[in-house]
């Protein structure tokens, strides 16, 4: 018997004395113009004229998803921690978006040697660890910060490099403004905002997307 679908669902979490609840939903965003926005620019998609296949492969809260959604992509979702990706797939899904349940370097990895369709783009949001902690910290950066854990340095060079080998086009790396590049590697472009970074590593295994000036 199929599931039944709930159009809310509930993220419940607590641990280090805190206690936290989340309300959950795939929230649909109005369509983002490319021009004035940061993400699309990085994207290439002002100058594009495909409908981009992306791979979101740190989902999360799916917020980086939903965006890319109303920049007019199609999306695949990764997400390994087992109590995010339940919570999530009970939840009827947006159009042109699927959620999977996987690790982000096992699943590129398998997808850049497979004959399975490859992304254009990869779009990676791996946790940056917190100097201290603040009041400013949002519920939902505390609640990702007990479900998951920053990745090492090695982590992050596994995670780019398998992200470069499945991409055909580009990875996008979303970062604080002022942190240091992922792994170290210093990207082709950036896409420089007020409070965060898009670094863009070009593949070129494709017909390239030009980045907008």
């Amino acid at each position: 018997m199929a599931r039944a679908h709930q159009r809310t669902g509930v993220l419940n979490i607590s641990g280090n004395g805190d206690q936290i609840q989340i309300a959950i939903a795939f929230t649909a965003r109005h369509k983002v113009g490319t021009k004035a926005d940061l993400l699309g620019r990085a994207l290439g998609k002002q100058r594009s004229k495909k409908r981009l296949f992306v791979v979101d492969a740190t989902a999360g809260l799916c917020r980086d998803s939903l965006h890319l959604l109303a920049l007019g992509c199609e999306v695949i979702a990764l997400e390994r921690n087992s109590k995010l990706y339940e919570v999530f797939s009970q939840l009827p899904p947006p159009s042109s978006f699927t959620l999977v349940h996987a690790d982000a370097v096992e699943w590129l990895n398998q997808r850049a040697k497979g004959e399975e369709r490859k992304p254009d783009i990869v779009y990676l949001d791996p946790m940056f660890p917190e100097k201290k902690k603040s009041a400013a910290v949002s519920k939902e950066s505390r609640a990702l910060q007990l479900l998951e854990y920053p990745p090492t340095l090695d982590e992050e060079g596994a995670l780019l490099k398998a992200a470069k080998q499945a991409a055909q086009d580009r990875v996008i790396v979303k970062r604080p403004k002022h942190a240091p590049w992922l792994a170290g590697a210093k990207p082709n472009h950036e896409f420089v905002g007020k409070a965060v970074r898009y670094d863009v590593y070009v593949t070129m295994r494709a017909e390239p997307i030009t980045p907008a000036k």
